[in-house]
């Protein structure tokens, strides 16, 4: 179904407000009957436009990664940036636009909705995996050491999806941002102190 212009607009701030709303309230919490009293319209509008909650909070989901690479892209494109700082920079952001999920949010997602939290992984998945050019031009560069970059891409991705488990992040009070950050800096900086 073609949507028009008023329908996709609508469709923009019922996803708006049920992100809005979950991240305050927890996505568990929300109902639809608040989204629609809020926005000023009718339950059946919301249906007409996702199928489910799961297709709203899939449409959330698919809105943050999207934010995150319009403002990502930028920085890629970027020649003047040296490479390590481009890396360094690009995981900082993409922890700075995550920084809104809680451990409970994030749990909440897991264990209430897990092939919403496939879809997660997946996505940032896919961004991950663009890391690996960035770590081969760096390589080829002679600025990290001779490691095959999908062997860093590997150990990033295992290393994130270790660390922003809600146990984990629970049992070392870090929010999702905190690991993500966590994480940069044992990859960049190691565990060694410098003199």
């Amino acid at each position: 179904m073609e949507l028009t212009t008023v329908q996709h607009q609508q469709k923009i701030e019922i996803m708006e407000k049920y992100l809005e709303l979950g991240l305050k309230d927890g996505f568990k919490s929300v109902l639809l009957d608040q989204v629609a009293s809020e926005l000023s319209i009718s339950k059946k509008t919301i249906y007409k436009l996702y199928t489910n909650k799961e297709a709203l909070i899939t449409a959330c989901i698919d809105h943050v990664f999207q934010s995150i690479d319009d403002t990502i892209a930028p920085i890629i494109r970027d020649p003047s940036m040296d490479i390590i700082d481009k890396i360094i920079r690009l995981l900082t952001m993409v922890s700075e636009k995550l920084s809104f999920f809680t451990m409970q949010q994030v749990g909440e997602i897991q264990q209430l909705y897990p092939d919403l939290w496939e879809h997660v992984v997946q996505e940032r998945n896919i961004r991950l995996e663009r890391y690996e050019m960035l770590f081969e031009a760096a390589r080829k560069k002679g600025v990290i050491r001779d490691i095959d970059p999908k062997i860093i891409v590997q150990l990033l991705m295992h290393s994130i999806d270790e660390f922003t488990k809600e146990g984990f992040m629970k049992e070392h009070n870090l929010t999702y941002s905190q690991s993500l950050s966590l994480i940069t800096s044992i990859l960049f900086e190691g565990i060694l102190k410098t003199e």
